[in-house]
């Protein structure tokens, strides 16, 4: 026989039918322990807690989204300044504008998303 046969065929597909049960095994063992032991489980009393939660991880995305902006924009306009210096030994005249604008708009908008952060007290 070939490289291919039916028992082959077979066999390699009970193992990966097999390795799919044990792996959405796994995933649901995994997923009923973390909601066990997670503090998420534990109903939060007040409204006012809950509220202020809320806002504190809103604020903390808003952070997040801030931060990737800024650093971006550095990257953005770093390259933009040293990619045709690499490339072809450019002269300074010309670096590409479109790239410069995008490097220094980045932080601009961190900044106006971390306009919309919300009071946590």
């Amino acid at each position: 026989m070939g490289w291919w046969s039916y028992s082959n065929f077979v066999e390699q597909a009970a193992f990966y039918i097999g390795c799919c049960l044990f792996g959405i095994a796994i995933a649901a063992f995994a997923r009923g322990t973390g909601s066990y032991f997670s503090r998420r489980s534990r109903r939060i009393s007040s409204d006012d807690a809950f509220r202020k939660l809320e806002a504190k991880k809103h604020n903390e995305h808003l952070k997040l989204i801030g931060s990737f902006c800024n650093t971006l924009g550095a990257a953005v306009l770093g390259a933009a300044f040293i990619v045709p210096y690499i490339g072809n030994h450019a002269s300074p005249d010309q670096v590409d504008m479109r790239w410069v604008l995008a490097g220094l708009a980045l932080p601009f908008a961190g900044h106006i998303a971390l306009r919309f952060m919300k009071s946590e007290g």
